[in-house]
């Protein structure tokens, strides 16, 4: 399931602040407000408790990503928590492109071969090369 905000829908995936409403899940009626987060094993989660007013339906519990978790009544008790680490040995959820760097350190590798390549040909010269031709 996909979390979509009332003004970002074109987007698909937006980040759940805590507090906000006026989210719509896929597959749950009505609007939802972010009731309460927390991380699990070093992911978030977030609690949304339904908007409407009468007779709501009981909470739910997405991933940062926006998936469905659970139900609860609750709140992040320990039968939830269970769910939550079922969730995350599963399948992982496909990560926002800025979560890909920090996860698998290509921003870190990139920077750092960077500065090398520089560093080889900082007179317009290959140093790796010269270095071999005149041993």
């Amino acid at each position: 399931m996909t979390v979509f905000s009332a003004s970002e829908q074109m987007y698909g995936r937006v980040y759940l602040i805590l507090d906000e409403g006026g989210y719509q899940v896929a597959g749950q009626k009505g609007t939802w407000l972010v009731s309460d987060e927390v991380e699990v094993d070093g992911q978030r989660f977030v609690q949304m408790r339904s908007e409407q007013t009468k007779n709501p339906p009981p909470s739910i519990i997405l991933h940062e990503s926006g998936a469905f978790v659970t139900q609860t009544v609750l709140g992040f008790d320990g039968e939830a928590t269970r769910k939550m680490r079922a969730f995350l040995q599963g399948p992982k959820p496909e990560l926002l492109h800025h979560q890909k760097f920090f996860e698998n350190g290509t921003a870190e590798r990139a920077k750092e071969s960077g500065t090398e390549q520089n560093y080889n040909m900082i007179d317009w010269r290959d140093q790796s090369r010269l270095a071999n031709w005149e041993s």
